[in-house]
């Protein structure tokens, strides 16, 4: 049997995660000396810097994450490792994510004025404060205050239990028991 017939079952030995390279110019913890962008293992990265103007235009166009990746013919997780990588990556990307974000935004704006007769507000919300949490998720801020809208006070007493008999421990533990309940029942 040549190399060619070898069957689809065997799988080839991989190198420990030490041992491997990383790509997008990580000189592989400056030890190696290696040029930038080599890798030793592994598949070949699809990422090409002629990826980066579809980034930009699918963004442009509301694009999310997911769709990107499916349009480059990669996975979401792939779109993520590259922006680890690759710091010019990430920068594409943080900026892909503001301009994506910014057609949602006029869409909305166009939307809320008429321009699309058949326009989902609940629906455009739904989509805003669940892709964009940053700048659109809602705010709950709950705030205690004590009496006329002081600063609630707070009273921390120490007992000494050393000197109690047993009789008084037990009538201690019974108060406070007491004292539970009738906190629990009003609440």
């Amino acid at each position: 049997m040549s190399d060619t017939d070898t069957p689809k079952t065997e799988k080839p030995k991989s190198k420990s995660k030490a041992s491997r390279k990383k790509p997008f110019g990580v000189i592989d913890g400056g030890k190696s000396g290696e040029p930038v962008g080599t890798r030793s293992v592994g598949r070949p990265t699809k990422y090409q810097p002629s990826m980066l103007p579809i980034i930009m235009e699918l963004a442009g166009n509301g694009a999310s994450k997911v769709e990107i990746a499916v349009e480059l013919g990669i996975t979401r997780a792939t779109l993520w490792n590259w922006t680890q990588d690759d710091p010019e990556f990430f920068d594409v990307m943080q900026k892909a994510d503001e301009l994506a974000q910014s057609w949602w935004e006029r869409m909305g704006r166009q939307a809320t004025f008429g321009a699309f007769p058949a326009f989902n507000s609940a629906a455009y919300i739904f989509q805003m404060k669940n892709r964009f949490r940053k700048d659109w998720q809602d705010i709950k801020q709950t705030e205690l205050t004590g009496a006329n809208g002081g600063a609630i006070e707070l009273i921390a007493r120490a007992v000494e239990v050393d000197h109690l008999d047993d009789d008084q421990l037990e009538a201690l533990e019974q108060a406070l028991i007491e004292f539970k309940d009738d906190d629990e029942k009003t609440a």
